[in-house]
């Protein structure tokens, strides 16, 4: 059997999911509403009555009712109601509970009630805030009315009899569970339920299918695993806390058991019976069985989602502040080459360098087939840079520059014919390192040659990323030498040309050794790096890189769980930092080549107010740490996979791919706005100065809730955790006095997101030209302006509601 606790445990309930069921005898302390979500031959055995269970069916197992249940292909979620909650019933001798929802005289208006209270429980449970607990407890009481009210039912003479029999092993199994660490014997605990020995060990027997002695040592040996994997205790502590009569014997049965002494178990960091890290595969459609009962009971209770949330922000205005980078706005990606010389997507790209101020455009496939750079005629390599002189003149002419992937591998020079993406890319080493140096000095002495070696110089090189290794698609030792091997031929041709090395900061762990081993080889050949250019995509990469990149470019459903931390670059960016101290190293460079909350192109996260917030936390409160944030994609004008029907799918970019704006868009535009020094800053705000004038952002953002971190849940409404408002009083002291132009500026649902205007209007899935202009000139940042005397000191209070973002400028006047 294998459990998961879904929900952290508290004193009155907790969800667990599990699958294999083996038929071992169980019991609990609570009462338990058992709901498969997947299976349809779950059989159930309940005080010798036995059942089988299929998807959407649920039973209730009372507590200390023995049961067994055994079944392949099953997954289960269940619902336990602790003690403490179920003292709230009336309790009445003789009663119990009898539900189960697919026998023929159960009530289905009454089951149906169930499955919805236990899936909008489920939801809540995922989230935070007092209000979500109390909403929880709610749903649990509707769900012990109801049982009370129809299942609740008086046991005959016979089925007392059995009562009576199983209520003396519920208490003898209660009293152990309660009493294992004292010297219990066989006779004593007879005793303490006043019936015999014999008659004892009858009831294990029968009932548990095992001994006294067995079932009492099992009892100690999962206090002392959790003991074992939870403290730092010696084995003889934790063998004495637990009832054991020494070390020895402690070990002698933990090895039995677990198959290696407790010493070696801890060492080798085995696993828990609870996982830590949730199943992916294919719970999302099963939690769907149980989650489409769910109503948002949140909005029942919409009096006590009012919780407002103050914080205090403040800056002194006569402080010259310190000086901003300029970096979160320097890289923007297109996607691949060839995308990036069609007009649609061009028009594009000027747009957002002219109100976004971008300087450096990336993408990928520069050397695929459908840019023609490499060609063979007769075996000889044949250069064609028409298309890529096109895409560079067209990006110098608006002021950028090219930030060049060199990849990925020509197919006439690859020596494997695997295609990836929907450009058909070839990821993997070339059949002929020479000619793949020898392509790479041709066009950077081609692009010298054409834009002068200052510009070039001003550009950006890299290899393609090195997280295909851990997709599987090349070696990690044909990685390194591919690195190398390009590191020399860009250096061959001026040793002016920054080249960077480029993973994933994703998977930087203590166990993840990848990144520094290439470090030590680079210094080790002489090959320092300019810069450090990570992508990040928040994901937490539990699974095989091989089935984890199935999923990347198919998009069928989530490819990575979203992490759990809200802070996830600050802290993978501490854990980098910290990695080259430990060296002694001073670290060159860091900068994002390809950034975004996920990984996935149908997260409708993308493209609601969800991706202001985000992108106005992480940059806001990492820039002094990052030369730029490359946001992966700037449009959803892009084919890596094909091109969903619907204007707004989840895609990518902060454009949809007919150029209508986004949240996020609007919230970069926002963030342009900032004067060029910080004066200071604080959860949730942040307070700069141009001259005069003063910039106040404010920023509430909510992270998601477990189910859909886990994407158990796949819709973008209602999951994160609990969405309270929060009200910012900000004092701005000793500001220069004078008269000031106010104005104020916010990204939500009312203002900026044109994709809360779609949904209300009925969500299209296609856009007439007049519908997607209308857009474009509507759905934009909601504007207020007022002029105010300012004597020296300006109070204000502004109250954000979650994922909100919003902007105060105050302009001194000049007045003559």
């Amino acid at each position: 059997m294998r459990l998961w606790n879904l929900i952290p445990e508290n004193n009155y309930i907790s969800f667990q999911m599990t699958e294999e069921f083996d038929g071992v005898p169980g019991w609990n302390a609570e009462l338990e509403i058992l709901y498969v979500l997947e299976g349809e031959g779950l059989s159930c055995t309940v005080q010798g009555e036995a059942y089988t269970l299929g998807r959407d069916d649920f039973i209730v197992l009372n507590p200390y009712e023995i049961h067994t249940l055994q079944g392949t292909g099953c997954r289960a979620v269940s619902l336990f109601i602790f003690p403490a909650l179920l003292a709230l019933r009336p309790q009445r001798e003789g009663e119990a509970i009898r539900c189960r929802s697919n026998d023929p005289a159960a009530p289905r208006d009454a089951c149906g009630e169930i499955r919805r209270f236990m899936a909008d429980a489920l939801l809540l449970c995922c989230r935070e805030g007092q209000a979500d607990k109390y909403e929880v407890y709610e749903n649990i009481l509707r769900i012990l009315a109801i049982l009370d009210g129809n299942f609740c039912v008086r046991e005959g003479r016979t089925g007392r009899r059995a009562q009576r029999t199983v209520a003396h092993l519920q208490r003898v199994v209660q009293y152990i569970d309660q009493n294992y660490m004292e010297g219990l014997t066989l006779a004593s605990v007879a005793k303490e339920a006043f019936i015999s020995p014999n008659y004892l060990s009858h009831l294990f027997r029968t009932y548990l299918q095992t001994s006294f002695a067995q079932y009492l040592r099992m009892v100690r040996l999962n206090h002392a695993y959790a003991d074992l994997m939870n403290t730092e205790d010696s084995v003889t502590e934790i063998a004495g806390r637990n009832g054991f009569s020494g070390a020895t014997a402690f070990i002698q049965h933990f090895s039995a058991v677990y198959g290696k002494t407790p010493a070696k178990f801890r060492k080798g960091g085995q696993a828990q019976r609870y996982y830590q890290t949730l199943p992916d595969e294919g719970y999302g459609e099963a939690f769907g069985t149980l989650l489409r009962h769910a109503t948002g009971s949140a909005g029942r209770t919409a009096l006590l989602r009012r919780s407002i949330e103050t914080r205090e922000a403040a800056a002194d205005c006569s402080q010259a502040g310190s000086r901003r980078p300029a970096g979160w706005n320097q890289v923007m990606n297109v996607g691949w080459a060839k995308e990036a010389l069609l007009a649609p997507l061009q028009q594009q790209v000027a747009r957002a360098a002219e109100e976004l101020g971008f300087r450096m455009v990336r993408f990928h496939g520069i050397f695929d087939y459908d840019m023609y750079v490499y060609q063979e005629d007769g075996g000889a390599p044949r250069y064609n840079f028409t298309y890529l002189d096109t895409l560079f003149d067209f990006l110098l002419a608006h002021g950028l520059s090219p930030f060049v992937e060199l990849g990925f591998i020509p197919p006439a020079l690859a020596s494997d014919g695997k295609a990836y993406y929907n450009h058909f890319s070839r990821i993997c080493f070339p059949r002929d390192l020479r000619r793949w140096t020898a392509l790479v000095g041709a066009t950077l002495r081609h692009c010298i040659n054409r834009y002068g070696l200052r510009a070039v110089c001003t550009w950006k090189f890299t290899l393609f990323n090195a997280i295909y290794v851990y997709y599987g698609c090349i070696s990690e030792d044909a990685w390194w030498t591919l690195w190398q091997a390009t590191y020399e031929a860009v250096k061959g041709v001026h040793p002016g040309l920054a080249f960077g090395l480029n993973d994933d900061i994703g998977l930087l762990s203590p166990g993840y050794r990848r990144f520094w081993t290439y470090l030590e080889r680079g210094r080790a050949a002489g090959c320092k790096p300019d810069f450090l250019s990570f992508q990040c995509f928040y994901g937490d990469y539990g699974e095989p890189g091989g089935e984890a990149f199935q999923k990347v470019y198919a998009q069928d459903t989530m490819p990575l769980p979203h992490s759990p931390d809200e802070d996830y670059l600050a802290h993978k960016l501490d854990f980098l930092e910290a990695g080259f101290r430990q060296r002694g190293l001073e670290p060159p460079p860091v900068l994002f080549e390809a950034w975004n909350s996920t990984v996935w192109q149908r997260d409708a996260c993308n493209d609601s107010c969800f991706k202001a917030a985000f992108l106005v936390k992480n940059i806001l409160e990492n820039e002094q740490r990052i030369q730029s944030f490359g946001h992966w994609t700037l449009s959803d004008f892009m084919e890596e996979v094909p091109h969903a029907p619907q204007v707004f799918h989840g895609g990518y970019g902060i454009l949809t791919f007919n150029g209508i704006p986004k949240a996020g868009y609007y919230a970069l535009e926002l963030l342009r706005r900032l004067g060029g020094r910080l004066l200071c800053r604080g959860d949730g705000w942040y307070i700069t100065r141009d001259g005069d004038d003063i910039q106040v952002m404010l920023y509430h953002y909510y992270h998601y809730d477990l189910l859909y971190q886990q994407h158990y849940t796949t819709k973008s409404d209602s999951v994160f955790r609990f969405e309270n408002e929060v009200s910012f009083h900000v004092r701005l002291g000793h500001m220069r006095p004078g008269n000031y132009s106010i104005t104020e500026q916010c990204v939500n649902q009312e203002g900026g997101s044109s994709y809360d205007m779609w949904l209300y209007m009925g969500a299209p899935d296609e856009l007439t030209r007049e519908q997607a202009e209308y857009m474009k000139q509507v759905a934009k940042p909601s504007v207020s302006t007022g002029i105010r005397s300012v004597g020296g000191t300006y109070e204000f209070t502004a109250e954000l509601r979650a994922h909100e973002v919003r902007l105060i400028t105050l302009h001194r006047l000049h007045e003559g």
